[in-house]
């Protein structure tokens, strides 16, 4: 029996290695999948942010133009200029830092899960970050999300040490995150208010060495110190750079105008479908991982179920603190996340291993919800708050089907439609049935569903799966000749794995003055969208002609040509009238990066 039975274990371990590595790194020269976001982010950005490594290995030098991503992410440039050095600049290696990233990330999650909450918490959370097909997708491609994801997988993990010298490096990590992604920041005060919960509302239960004030006061000190070192090594010194790009991401694309126009941003992240300049959040999460982020809303709803006054024990006290961290952190970046103007669906990785924690603890919890719900049926309001999920749930998956079907006024009839069927669920599930499902063939079923939903997205993406970025690259390398300078937005990107070099031309931030001058640009690239055509056409009106192209293409929706830059031209400087002139330096145009 033994043996058997560690046959079992191993056999379990091995199916739960495959199905966390197989999906990351089967074809991982394909393109994203189209519908992973509707930013043109998932096809540009990776060219970005491995921009100035790029530049020091096949050019001897990072800084070559006025785009430099790694004063924005260090430690990743850091790390991407020894894996070009190492293995070779490319596309694949490239997204093979994403993907250990991603392995570690797991790694330290489970960890942080295991020492609180026990094994089964543990996998089951393991499974929902690591099984979930948007996080997957995401984890394949070279952007900075997924290597700031464990980042602050560290940091909690460091949490739940429980030691100061834990606190202290949790504190330092979540403060450090700045050097990955400012959005990720978002980690920082959530332990501090965890602690303050507790205080307030339990009255600093858990006593001793682990109460509230002795983590707070060592997690605040690493806060200060990991922000110390992040100013003297790096910020200071390059704080011009630094200010000048994150102001142009602040005012460009993410801060609302105005309070009403936040108000209007954070209704459509909620209730929108396709509708207004914010994109629906919640609608995404809703259909992309249906089952994740309704356990997660109903956790959002249910904790705490009251105030805590007995004295709870060390271990019981940290393990609340860790279920309060997951919910504020949540609740914290959905309220962020709702009220940008440029939200794409890769800012929402911020909350990941926030809402895989808290839908993990909330689906072992679910009979617990239900006797409580069932105590208080005479006020009925409980049970509403239990099926409220469901009807978001219902909501956002008929909305869709009402929009194509060009029902009138078809998101409040997605809400009535909605709102009965929850009722009829409440009634059923709440109200009149008299014994809940066993805790363990809920949780059993729950993963599976999880799983079918997850591995049916993977499972399409790779039966659809294209190379346009690799293959379009290939295409490029045998036009221009080795080391040609190529300038555009995409272009970066799509010259990610040759030895061209692609420079990113955004107006606003870099590049967009006199370029084919400055750059002595032998091509030039444009997306065919209004503004970019507009663009070019007052920028270098004698390089965009039709006699220059040289190549059309189309990767899905979006058009593109490639025009020669004649030699003439590009040793003469009468062009730069038109960039600055007709344009001028002023604020940029939000559109440019939709």
């Amino acid at each position: 029996m033994p043996k058997r039975g560690g046959m079992r274990a191993g056999g379990g371990l091995l199916l739960l290695l495959l199905l966390l590595v197989v999906p990351r790194i089967v074809a991982l020269d394909a393109d994203a999948w189209p519908r992973l976001d509707w930013s043109t982010g998932i096809w540009t950005d990776e060219g970005f942010y491995t921009y100035n490594a790029r530049n020091a290995v096949l050019f001897g030098k990072a800084e070559l133009d006025e785009f430099n991503n790694r004063n924005l992410a260090p430690i990743l440039d850091a790390v991407q200029r020894r894996v070009f050095t190492r293995f070779g600049v490319g596309l694949v290696q490239a997204r093979m830092i994403s993907v250990v990233c991603s392995l570690l990330a797991l790694a330290f999650f489970y960890d942080a899960l295991r020492r609180i909450w026990g094994r089964r918490i543990a996998v089951t959370g393991l499974l929902f970050l690591g099984a979930e097909a948007m996080f997957i997708q995401y984890n394949r491609l070279a952007l900075l999300e997924t290597p700031s994801v464990l980042w602050l997988c560290i940091a909690l993990w460091a949490l739940t040490l429980g030691t100061p010298a834990g606190w202290l490096l949790a504190g330092a990590l979540a403060a450090g995150a700045i050097a990955w992604k400012t959005t990720f920041l978002l980690f920082l005060p959530v332990p501090l208010l965890a602690w303050l919960w507790r205080r307030v509302g339990d009255g600093g239960s858990g006593g001793g060495a682990h109460g509230v004030m002795r983590p707070a006061a060592c997690y605040g000190a690493g806060a200060v110190v990991g922000a110390a070192l992040y100013l003297a090594l790096w910020g200071i010194p390059h704080g011009r750079e630094i200010v000048r790009m994150n102001n142009y991401y602040r005012t460009a694309q993410t801060q609302p105008r105005s309070v009403r126009q936040a108000l209007f941003f954070a209704e459509r992240a909620f209730w929108g479908y396709r509708i207004g300049s914010n994109r629906p959040m919640l609608q995404y999460l809703e259909t992309r991982a249906p089952v994740l982020t309704t356990l997660a809303i109903l956790g959002l709803l249910t904790v705490p179920l009251g105030r805590t006054k007995a004295r709870l024990s060390v271990r019981a006290a940290r393990r609340r603190d860790l279920h309060r961290v997951f919910w504020l952190w949540v609740a914290l970046g959905l309220a962020m996340l709702s009220i940008l103007r440029y939200s794409p669906s890769r800012y929402y990785l911020t909350l990941y291993p926030a809402i895989a924690g808290l839908a993990a603890i909330t689906l072992w919890r679910l009979p617990l919800l239900w006797r409580w719900a069932r105590a208080r049926q005479k006020g009925r309001w409980a049970a509403l708050v239990i099926c409220l999920p469901a009807f978001l749930l219902l909501y956002h998956l008929c909305v869709p089907v009402l929009y194509v079907l060009r029902v009138p006024l078809y998101e409040w009839v997605g809400r009535v439609l909605a709102a009965f069927l929850a009722f009829l669920l409440m009634y059923r599930l709440i109200l009149r049935l008299r014994r809940l499902v066993p805790v363990r063939s809920l949780a059993v079923g729950g993963l599976a569903l999880f799983l079918v939903v997850s591995l049916a997205q993977w499972a399409h993406w790779y039966a659809t799966r294209t190379y346009y970025t690799r293959d379009l690259g290939r295409e490029m390398a045998a036009i221009v000749r080795p080391e040609g300078v190529v300038l555009g937005d995409w272009a970066a990107n799509l010259c990610l794995d040759n030895r061209l070099r692609g420079v990113p031309v955004l107006y606003g931030l870099a590049n967009w003055r006199d370029p084919v001058q400055r750059l002595r640009a032998e091509y030039v690239l444009v997306f065919q969208t209004p503004f970019r055509i507009l663009y070019w056409n007052r920028t270098a009106p004698e390089v965009v002609r039709p006699e220059n192209q040289v190549r059309a293409f189309t990767i899905h929706d979006y058009r593109f040509r490639l025009y020669r830059v004649p030699p003439a031209i590009r040793e003469k400087g009468d062009l730069r009238a038109a960039a600055v002139g007709t344009f001028g330096v002023g604020a940029p145009r939000e559109r440019w990066r939709q």
